[in-house]
């Protein structure tokens, strides 16, 4: 093992043009000019510092390396590189410290990449002395950080999240704590501390808020003095920042539940502490329907009455006779796909990757047997649904059929011209593309719906909430929970029940309405 160098570099890139023409970018790294002045020193204003160190494995030829970047100053990066030397340095005692060393290594790697503390060193030391693995009792935050580095068996997107969770919240709270340590009690303590937090930033970004519009007031009005004593108060002001959500927090506890509980199974954990953990109960808002009287509040005002809204049948038309309109500026497709929405209650994602081969044109059968998942704002194939009971068959009407017979049809004309005229044209086999084949983008669907519905003078709703109108609508008309729980893929019809039950009476309620407005009686005289 050698011992370490330290490293200074930036962010910055320059172009590169490839042998094929195009052009890229690579970054600079320790070769950039502006790392040191102009008399060879270095620049403190530019770049940071880091260490690399090699150590010699024993589970392959490869030479592995610890690194960490991002130290402010030289000496900081060189106490990092002295800690972790130090920690390497312990091998030296037991009987095999290649192995040992590598060992060591492999709780050092993710407490270096999660910025969270190194391993303790009098616990490898005991360990070391007794001849006992180094890794049999690791800190809670290095277990989470190693184990989500071993799940490859996860959902691409749950992946993400549970690292993002575990990297910003979990990992930090969890610092310091052993593992066989971890008690009910260190647990909830911590999810208090996050519930209760979440009041205090709430409190702070409403402060903010206040002292914001009194500038932009002060500003308006012309008073300087004001403007300028409220432009300093907000330079003092923690910033705004995003609240957790209980269902947030909730999603926080699953993370760290599925992460114990595999330590339980290898026997690392005597007991899941987390499945006792005690969380305010998150607000399922259940749908609200856009009524005359909430569509003039909203437009009075801009405030929706909830989350979830959706259209009533008439609202929904209207938006689909823009949607089909050319004038609204968006081609035949999103039409299409809003349409398929409107009327089989499928997914956004379910939508965007709908096969042909799927569709039967004779029986109107549509199997849903996948969907298009976002990773950020790349969208991918996932193979299967949103969950077992998602795989279905939905059947579609005529006029949805006679739709979706169109679309083909102006594809197979779109395709023949793009190659004619010597342009890409990627075949995937899907319903709903874009005018290169390639699958319709499940945010492009948000963008036009938003967009088309502002056209019509529409009060908003996600695409989301197209489905919720399918299940209000089938609902209201008496459609059995168990019928209407199979066409969505639901789990449950119990959840179906729950969800849409005081929607539906709703509709129920403004339909009634309005047939007692046909007659115009008014007993209010008698």
């Amino acid at each position: 093992m050698n011992d370490g160098a330290l490293i200074k570099r930036c962010g910055c890139t320059e172009p590169v043009t490839l042998p094929d023409g195009t052009t890229t970018t690579r970054q600079l790294g320790s070769e950039c000019p502006k790392l040191r002045r102009s008399d060879g020193s270095w620049n403190a204003r530019h770049g940071s510092w880091g260490f690399q160190i090699q150590i010699p494995g024993t589970r392959s030829t490869v030479r592995s390396h610890l690194r960490q970047f991002g130290h402010k100053t030289s000496d900081a990066a060189q106490d990092a590189l002295d800690e972790v030397a130090g920690l390497l340095a312990l091998a030296d005692g037991a009987d095999d410290p290649l192995t040992t060393r590598v060992e060591i290594a492999d709780q050092i790697r993710p407490a270096l990449a999660a910025r969270t503390a190194l391993p303790d060193a009098d616990a490898i030391r005991r360990a070391v002395g007794r001849g006992l693995p180094v890794t049999t009792d690791p800190y809670t935050d290095q277990y989470l950080t190693g184990w989500i580095e071993t799940r490859k068996d996860l959902r691409e997107n749950t992946r993400r999240s549970y690292t993002q969770q575990i990297r910003t919240d979990l990992a930090p709270r969890f610092a310091r704590i052993r593992l066989h340590r971890l008690t009910l009690i260190a647990v909830q303590k911590v999810f208090n501390e996050i519930e209760e937090e979440q009041q205090v930033i709430a409190d702070q970004n409403a402060q903010r808020r206040t002292v914001l519009e009194e500038s932009k007031a002060a500003w308006r009005e012309h008073r300087t003095y004001d403007a300028r004593r409220a432009r300093a108060l907000l330079k003092e002001m923690p910033p705004f920042r995003r609240t957790k959500g209980a269902a947030t927090i909730q999603r926080y506890l699953s993370c760290l539940s599925s992460a114990l509980e595999d330590a339980r199974r290898t026997e690392s954990l005597g007991e899941n502490v987390a499945q006792f953990v005690r969380l305010t109960e998150a607000t399922h808002h259940k749908p609200k329907l856009w009524t005359d009287e909430r569509v003039e509040h909203w437009r009075q005002t801009g405030e929706t009455p909830s989350p979830v809204m959706v259209w009533t049948a008439e609202q929904t038309n209207t938006f689909l006779a823009r949607a089909k309109d050319e004038a609204c500026g968006y081609p035949f497709v999103y039409y299409a796909a809003f349409k398929t929405i409107v009327l089989l209650g499928t997914r956004r994602g379910e939508t965007c990757a709908l096969p042909r081969a799927n569709i039967n044109y004779a029986t109107g059968a549509v199997d849903i047997t996948q969907q298009l998942v976002q990773y950020g704002w790349r969208a991918e194939i996932q193979y299967d649904t949103k969950s077992e009971d998602g795989q279905r068959t939905a059947m579609a009407p005529k006029t949805l059929l006679r739709t979706l017979a169109k679309l083909k049809k102006l594809q197979a004309e779109q395709k023949l011209a793009a190659l004619e005229a010597g342009q890409d044209w990627t075949e995937t086999g899907l319903v709903f593309t874009d005018d290169d084949g390639r699958p319709l983008h499940p945010s492009h669907l948000n963008d036009a719906l938003a967009d088309i519905a502002k056209q019509c003078d529409m009060p908003p709703v996600r695409v989301h909430d197209l489905r919720h109108g399918l299940a209000t609508q089938a609902r209201s008309a008496d459609v059995e929970d168990s019928v209407l729980s199979g066409m969505l893929g639901h789990s449950s019809k119990w959840f179906t029940s729950a969800f849409y039950g005081d929607i539906a009476d709703e509709v129920k309620l403004a339909a009634s309405e309005k047939i007692a407005n046909l007659f115009a009686l008014d007993d209010e005289d008698d």
